[in-house]
């Protein structure tokens, strides 16, 4: 399995020389699409057409001005068309396969829009004002619009398009962080609800309290647009050419509260075609190292939920604005190898910069030289058909109509409430994540499980089950003994203490400092009978001593750990979380809840990323173990399940290496509880240590 398959190429000039640049890029990447962007000069400068002469020099034409530059003519498009003809001769001569991205469906707005006179109805926000360049796709002029000029470019013979992840109706900043209330999307709403209301009464209703009906229609209504606009776009080009594919780039709010099922949008664009989704996650939005492993999780957990639809699947290696000041090699060396060892199909690259020349940033390019027989030796140590064991976080797309918000959230109300912020703590926590173990213990955090069937859930809860205070909050509204009593909003405490040794270890009478302040983010349990109380809350008053986690099997045999704070509130605190004590009661409790001991966890390292991968027969287990940490990991002590045999040799894939081999250099003991396999050996700053365990 490689991790090349397709190269983001921009054209934001279209001299002979720098073409040939960007073909030097696509050799050296060994990549087997090009997806060329509509062109930003549009935005940056002055057009520029290229037409060669027969000696071969190129010949420049400055293209048609025009009034608004957001929205270029069709006659821009048909000579990108024309230009994009040329291009896919050079590339299929390279055995390179042509797509074309289209950078600007319903925009982005901000500093990606040009700006100039707005043409058709724009984006509403909830204060009632427009998102500049950001156009609603009810206005029939604009679906129109953007029809044609897709069906412009399809004339050029390409194959794939690509639409951008502006196609949304959230998330258009800062006017419009949640939309749209336009005039058309009011008048949508009357006519499917018979109900007619101002965009304030709707913000009111779907936006603030318990789910409710309001909220439903609404998001209907958004999702319909959206699907309409989709199947707008798909007759448009398949009037043109019925084998030319249409796919789309998602953003976070398409698989949360846009009210559309991806699955049916993709199908929407896609017509008689295979769909394509690029997904939504990428190297640049960590910042640091420690943030690397909840991006990867977060693609990972896009895969689960499209793996099973049969389209084409490439996440988003994009290192905005690509340069190594903003995004490092590093940090995409880490996100790409996270990603092989989860059997990730393929990437988009992002190797080069979109308006300078394409060796303005070269490091991008000479990692993946660098790296390639590294990768490749990878893939093969971490098949791409072995199952998943570890944990498993249970989120579920389209969850927006089951989330409680906020009754004073107003206008400001966050545009994804319900974000699987449980990747970031598993990720930097040494805990395995699982989509696919349908035996290990789960996880539930927030509403991101709240609609599930009843069914479902109890199959799950069967398994075993980590809560935050959230998910134990709705459980036991729908009638699940989770062991609570009552509850009311615990006082912000300022310290932890850690008492059961048998789920805190080395760490039992540690008092840990949270310095984690804000009271929503507690709750003060009464706990039922049989409860047991692992770790408390404390501070300098009796209101401030309350359970911080528990443990509790109820009289169905389900057992459950919860912990006494919802996890999306205290994802900005310091130690809550991330420290040594919670990471070692949290591993405990996961073994107790499942009544087996997760597969294989790291304790005592900060920012340790671990996956735990199996053959399906479960013959062998290739394990990851990954660095996200400033500081090495020295010696480095995997803690197995007890019931997995180590031989005399495990097999061993340093980091960027290119030839796993079998190692003898390790220390192992089974004390019945666990298994200690301990390596010598360091794993670097933003390094993987690959491990294979052989029957």
């Amino acid at each position: 399995m490689s991790m090349h398959s397709s190269v983001t190429i921009p054209l934001v000039s279209f001299q002979e020389q720098q073409w040939e640049d960007y073909l030097d890029v696509l050799r050296k990447m060994k990549a087997d699409r090009a997806l060329l962007f509509a062109p930003l000069d549009n935005i940056c400068r002055t057009p520029v057409k290229v037409k060669k002469s027969v000696v071969g020099d190129a010949m420049l034409e400055p293209l048609p001005r025009q009034e608004t530059i957001d929205t270029p003519s069709l006659e821009l498009y048909r000579v990108w068309s024309d230009l994009l003809r040329e291009r896919i001769a050079d590339l299929q001569a390279l055995a390179i396969e042509p797509a074309f991205w289209l950078g600007h469906t319903i925009g982005h707005g901000g500093s990606l829009s040009a700006g100039g006179p707005a043409v058709f109805q724009q984006i509403v926000g909830p204060e009632g004002k427009e998102a500049a360049g950001c156009y609603c796709p009810l206005d029939e002029a604009f679906a129109g619009y953007i029809g044609d000029a897709l069906a412009v470019m399809t004339e050029s013979g390409v194959g794939l398009i690509l639409l951008d992840d502006d196609f949304r109706l959230h998330t258009h900043k800062p006017n419009a962080s949640v939309g749209c209330f336009c005039p058309l999307h009011l008048k949508a709403f009357q006519e499917k609800t018979g109900i007619r209301m101002e965009r304030e009464q709707i913000i009111k209703q779907a936006l603030q309290g318990k789910p409710n009906e309001i909220r439903r229609a609404w998001l209907e209504v958004l999702g319909e647009s959206l699907l309409g606009f989709a199947e707008r776009i798909e007759r448009a080009v398949h009037a043109v050419n019925p084998a030319t594919r249409i796919g789309l780039a998602t953003g976070m709010t398409l698989w949360s509260n846009e009210g559309v099922d991806m699955l049916s949008l993709l199908q929407a664009l896609a017509g008689p075609t295979k769909p394509f989704l690029r997904t939504i996650g990428a190297p640049y939005w960590a910042k640091e190292p420690s943030q690397a492993g909840w991006v990867i999780e977060l693609t990972r957990l896009q895969q689960s939920w499209a793996g099973r639809w049969g389209i084409e699947l490439a996440a988003e290696g994009d290192t905005f604005p690509h340069t190594r000041y903003h995004c490092s090699s590093a940090m995409l060396n880490a996100y790409q190898q996270g990603l092989i060892t989860a059997g990730f199909p393929a990437m988009i690259h992002y190797p080069v910069v979109y308006s300078p020349p394409p060796d303005h940033e070269p490091g991008y390019v000479a990692l993946q030289q660098e790296v390639a027989p590294y990768y490749a030796e990878l893939s093969r140590f971490f098949p791409a058909d072995y199952g998943d064991a570890g944990v498993m976080p249970v989120y579920r797309p389209n969850n927006f109509m089951h989330v409680a918000m906020p009754e004073d959230a107003g206008q400001g109300v966050a545009t994804w409430p319900e974000e699987p912020v449980a990747l970031r703590y598993l990720a930097r926590l040494g805990i395995p994540v699982a989509y696919e173990d349908n035996e290990g213990p789960v996880l539930l955090s927030g509403y991101g499980a709240a609609g599930l069937p009843d069914e479902e859930l109890e199959r799950l809860l069967d398994r075993g089950a980590v809560l935050d205070a959230s998910a134990a909050t709705w459980l036991a509204e729908r009638g699940i003994d989770v062991g609570i009593r009552s509850s009311a909003a615990g006082k912000a405490p300022r310290f932890e203490s850690f008492s059961d040794e048998a789920f805190s270890g080395s760490y039992a009478g540690h008092l840990v400092w949270l310095l984690t302040p804000g009271d929503e983010i507690y709750r003060a349990f009464d706990v039922r009978e049989g409860a047991t109380v692992i770790s408390r809350f404390e501070g300098n008053g009796d209101d401030e001593r309350y359970p911080a986690v528990f443990l509790y099997e109820n009289g169905q045999g389900r057992r459950f750990c919860v912990m006494a704070f919802d996890f999306y509130q205290a994802r900005n605190g310091m130690q809550l979380i991330y420290n040594y004590a919670r990471q070692e009661q949290l591993t405990r409790c996961l073994g107790w809840v499942n009544r087996a001991p997760v597969a294989v966890t790291v304790n005592g390292h900060p920012d340790v990323r671990v996956i735990c991968r199996k053959e399906r027969s479960g013959a062998r287990l290739a394990i990851g173990i990954q660095n996200n940490h400033l500081d090495p990991i020295r010696n480095p002590v995997l803690r197995l399940d007890p019931n997995i045999a180590v031989g005399e040799s495990i097999e061993l894939l340093m980091p960027e290496t290119s030839q796993a081999r079998l190692s003898s250099d390790f220390e192992y003991r089974n004390d019945g509880v666990y298994g200690y396999l301990k390596i010598r050996c360091s794993i670097p700053s933003m390094g993987l240590l690959s491990v294979g365990i052989l029957p």
